[in-house]
């Protein structure tokens, strides 16, 4: 059996520089270790020593945690505790099994249903209000859309009023403290304003439960006032305002992070524009029931993440000793699956730096079950998956029925960030056409 400290591992003099090479490009930083190390290495990621393992096996190993080994919650609990306690991803064993499962409720088809209405109105009006043959910096355009969809979905209540707009500003104050360095609550830092920023949300949620509980809606937080498990068990007012805040930022910066990228392979494979707009026009309007019929739509989104998946890693903190092949894995140890590695591994994909919609046609993905994770995997999978696949496939829709898309930007020299979502390093313009 091979012990971690026989595992290779750069000098402690390169391993010092780890955190921020990753934060500077997390596909390059893997990229190199594993050219420098082969499938087994470890690295030091945010003063943790860190064991990576190549493949889908290890992949299952971790997402399907069948031992209940792989904890999430110490891994992101530095990063997410002080702004987004008690969130899902900071759960696990029996007490994530028992909230996920009264989550769930908010996730079933009657909401479903009721979501698709929201998400076809903001569609409509998002695209209708688009300039036409003007610039468009199109990342931070459809961070603020996706944020009013937000507060629609999960609220039920609209970006125009003084309630929704403070709410937005306190949620981007929220979000923008997460990975700051210095997290002292004091001096009007970001780490500082997003504390602030978590006051206010938490004080203006729990007068919005209060009034959901007496009057409720279609909205995430109404289907939480009244969601409960089988045995009975039902969420406090700290916990539903817990859980909506986090699944606010998740979804709403994964669902901008995707349209972007699927922006940019419109722009650059425009024969995917005619075959969404073919797609699109074969329905005067959408009912939830036909979201399925739209299988161009859902091949882009999904090869588009292949490519660039909004989150390129997912870490786990190891809390029992484990066995994988011929390795030891002791408890104590941080770990993780770099899913952008995984995405472009060609044991599992046929030309995987090209972008082939068809290949989930071909069902290439399935050959598989944890070489396409996008959305994690096992007890930890999203559990807003399908309803990003709902708010993309209708923007989708709306977007190309009527119109097409150009790049003004030139899209051989545009760079990407990848930590902590994937974007456009500097502005990525488009221009809509009719």
């Amino acid at each position: 059996m091979k012990l971690m400290n026989e595992i290779p591992m750069d000098p402690w003099y390169l391993s010092w520089f780890h955190s921020f090479d990753f934060i500077f490009n997390g596909p390059d930083f893997f990229n190199r270790q594993h050219l420098k190390h082969g499938d087994i290495y470890r690295c030091s990621l945010f003063g943790n020593e860190n064991l990576r393992v190549a493949g889908a096996d290890y992949a299952e190993l971790v997402f399907m945690n069948s031992e209940q080994a792989f904890l999430a919650g110490p891994n992101w609990a530095s990063v997410m505790k002080g702004l987004f306690p008690g969130g899902l991803l900071l759960m696990d064993g029996h007490q994530h099994k028992m909230h996920r499962r009264i989550l769930q409720h908010a996730f079933s088809k009657q909401a479903m249903v009721s979501y698709c209405d929201k998400i076809s109105q903001w569609a409509k009006e998002t695209v209708d209000n688009m300039p036409k043959n003007q610039d468009i910096d199109l990342f931070p355009y459809l961070k603020t859309h996706t944020l009013n969809l937000s507060l629609s979905i999960f609220l039920g209540i609209d970006s125009s009023e003084k309630l929704g707009s403070n709410i937005a500003k306190a949620f981007n104050d929220l979000v923008s403290g997460v990975l700051t360095i210095v997290r002292v609550p004091a001096f009007n830092t970001r780490y500082h304003l997003g504390v602030k920023g978590r006051k206010i949300l938490t004080e203006a949620f729990l007068k919005l439960i209060e009034d959901r509980k007496e009057n409720p809606g279609e909205d995430l937080v109404s289907y939480l006032c009244k969601a409960e498990d089988e045995e009975g068990n039902k969420l406090t007012e700290t916990e539903i305002i817990d859980h909506a805040i986090f699944l606010m930022m998740a979804a709403h910066d994964t669902t901008t992070s995707a349209l972007t990228s699927i922006m940019f392979f419109m722009c650059k494979h425009e024969y995917w524009q005619e075959q969404l707009s073919i797609e699109s026009n074969q329905f005067k309007s959408l009912s939830y029931e036909q979201l399925s019929s739209l299988t161009t739509a859902e091949m882009i989104f999904k090869e588009s993440i292949r490519l660039f998946p909004p989150a390129v890693t997912v870490g786990r903190y190891v809390d029992k000793d484990v066995k994988y092949k011929d390795l030891d894995i002791p408890k104590g140890t941080y770990t993780g699956v770099s899913i952008y590695n995984l995405h472009k591994n060609p044991s599992y994909w046929t030309h995987p730096q090209k972008f082939d919609p068809l290949r989930f046609e071909r069902k290439e993905d399935k050959g598989h079950p944890y070489q396409f994770i996008p959305f994690g995997g096992g007890i930890h999978k999203c559990i807003g998956m399908h309803l990003s696949m709902m708010e993309i496939k209708i923007f989708v829709r709306q977007l190309f029925e009527k119109h097409r898309i150009v790049s003004t930007t030139n899209l051989t020299k545009l760079k990407f960030s990848t930590v902590p979502i994937w974007k456009p390093k500097g502005k990525f313009c488009i221009q809509l056409k009719a």
